[in-house]
């Protein structure tokens, strides 16, 4: 078995997703997977180190432009 059928076959298995849709396994060397629904894109395979890296900075983003936005209308009003 070649690593591409390996990680289709652990991409298909249940377990290796969580209730929030991210994708955990150790076993796959992608940082980035197709979510079950491909349709929807993208998702990180938080097993991975790259994977929490990219979930940490994506997340910190999201927090740095949630805060941002109300302190630049508030500064420049």
């Amino acid at each position: 078995m070649n690593q591409d059928e390996l990680n289709d076959l652990e991409w298909g298995r249940p377990d290796n997703w969580t209730s929030l849709g991210l994708y955990r396994c150790a076993r796959d060397p992608r940082i980035l997977v197709p979510k079950r629904n491909p349709v929807l894109g993208w998702t990180v395979n938080i097993a991975h180190r790259g994977g929490r890296v990219w979930l940490t900075v994506l997340l910190a983003l999201g927090i740095l432009v949630t805060l941002a936005v109300p302190f630049a209308v508030w500064w420049y009003h």
